[in-house]
């Protein structure tokens, strides 16, 4: 006797939220992503996708890496 069927509700649009994650995270711009999606607006774009935790992490990190954000020079007048 084994275990019965999980049942998994799997709805169309989660298939267009993970593409568009996927695609975000894979350094594709927002731009393109609305385009390829049919959208006028990126703004409507971002509502399919989702940002992962460790995209903002990496986010994070690029303020603080040492040494990597440079300051304009000025010129002493």
């Amino acid at each position: 006797m084994g275990c019965p069927p999980a049942r998994v509700h799997v709805h169309p649009h989660m298939f267009r939220h993970s593409y568009a994650t996927e695609l975000l995270e894979r350094g594709a711009d927002i731009r393109d992503i609305r385009d390829l999606f049919g959208y006028k607006s990126a703004a409507t774009t971002e509502i399919y996708t989702h940002v992962s935790a460790a995209r903002r992490r990496r986010v994070v990190q690029l303020l603080e890496a040492p040494g990597d954000i440079r300051s304009p020079s000025v010129s002493p007048a």
